[in-house]
């Protein structure tokens, strides 16, 4: 059974932060995110985050990335799937996968 994410989407509060990060310059925070996940540098992921974002088809990078962040840790697929959150909440699903890749890797090891 999937486990819950560790904060909710709305969850800004919870790391303002990254909140702050994410609402100035959430291109950015998403290609750190990619790069916590693959390795992969985050230059790359920035721009064709930012690229697509004005034309409002972010989520065609950023949903399968959400994906592989769930499977990966075992997290549900809520509120709904991840394409629809990064559909209409990308900057608040940006943010909750970087509180989620934070809460991650300074978790210690099972």
């Amino acid at each position: 059974m999937a486990q819950p994410w560790s904060s909710g989407l709305f969850g800004c509060f919870d790391d303002i932060g990254i909140c702050c990060y994410g609402l100035f310059c959430t291109p950015c925070l998403y290609g750190e995110n990619v790069n916590k996940l693959n390795g992969v540098g985050c230059y790359m992921p920035c721009c064709q985050y930012y690229c697509l974002a004005g034309l409002s088809m972010c989520c065609c990078v950023a949903s399968p990335n959400r994906t592989m962040i769930r499977n990966k840790y075992g997290l549900a697929e809520e509120p709904c799937n991840d394409c629809c959150v990064h559909v209409f909440f990308s900057p608040c699903a940006v943010c909750q996968e970087a509180r989620e890749l934070k809460k991650q890797v300074a978790a210690p090891p099972s």
